[in-house]
């Protein structure tokens, strides 16, 4: 979209990058509370307070993207346990972490008119403080290819508090842990058969993961001021890593976004303006 402003000066023009969020259909959830699942019609995901708080499942057309153990922990590459999918996790020393310790609930929930699932827990399990509290939302839009993943951490210590937050990004193309990835470090890198271990930070927060054979590609992006990291784990594909590290007085919260995209490859590169995403954004948000 085109903008222009007149003044006695002259014509200011700006070209605004715009996302249509919304398409055909309704946002429907059904299954038990420990295993929700979401459909708005384009896409379908599940999460899991049983699994590490993540995202299990999500798919389109038919076609799943998400690698994920689901129902039990397992073991992928170096990861022992290993949950995948979408999943959050907070630590303030050793990493990556044990938030999945932690007891979760699911209920429904809105962010302005954004809708999807909640996944929150007071620490109390895990090697986090005593009274922090980790809220995970997952939702999207009717018909829309987006689905965004908000992270909140709340310091509910009595000390100041520092931690590193944010989502593992597990991914499945053509039924198998491999993909191909486009994202720019210095200059435009295309991944593809993965030989060896590889870790890469992605200019902008912004990365494309494909396969010759899936209908679409996934466009991952870390809203500012969250970094993402793109990594092979010894041929087993692709992965991305959305990850914040923030302090926190008592009583305060940060936040970390990631915006996942199922989009055909050629509209991929327009959801680079997500790495713009506030909690904000949402909640701005007004029913039509």
């Amino acid at each position: 979209m085109r903008l222009a402003l007149d003044d006695w000066k002259g014509t200011w023009r700006w070209d605004l990058p715009v996302v249509v969020s919304d398409g055909r259909g309704s946002i429907r959830m059904a299954g038990p509370v420990a295993s929700r699942s979401v459909d708005n019609g384009l896409l379908a995901f599940s999460g899991s307070v049983t699994h590490g708080a993540a995202l299990t499942s999500l798919r389109s057309g038919g076609h799943e993207y998400l690698l994920s153990s689901y129902p039990n922990p397992g073991s992928f590459a170096w990861f022992r346990p290993f949950f995948g999918g979408v999943q959050p996790f907070v630590f303030q020393e050793e990493w990556p972490g044990n938030l999945y310790r932690e007891r979760f609930r699911c209920r429904e929930v809105r962010v302005g008119t954004w809708r999807g699932l909640r996944l929150a827990t007071k620490a109390s399990r895990s090697s986090l403080p005593a009274g922090v509290r980790v809220t995970a939302d997952y939702v999207t839009r009717p018909g829309s290819p987006l689905v965004a993943a908000i992270l909140e951490v709340r310091n509910g210590s009595r000390e100041r508090q520092s931690f590193t937050a944010g989502f593992w990004s597990f991914l499945r193309f053509d039924r198998k842990g491999r993909c191909g990835v486009e994202f720019d470090r210095l200059r435009a890198r295309d991944w593809t058969n993965p030989s060896g271990l590889g870790w890469s930070l992605a200019d902008a927060g912004f990365a494309v993961f494909r396969a010759r054979r899936a209908p679409r590609t996934l466009a991952l992006s870390a809203a500012d001021p969250a970094r993402l990291e793109v990594f092979n784990l010894r041929g087993h594909g692709y992965h991305g890593l959305v990850q914040n590290e923030f302090a926190l007085p008592p009583d305060e919260a940060a936040t970390t976004i990631a915006s996942f995209a199922l989009v055909p490859h050629d509209r991929a590169p327009a959801y680079r303006v997500l790495r713009g995403l506030t909690r904000g954004s949402f909640e701005a948000t007004r029913p039509r």
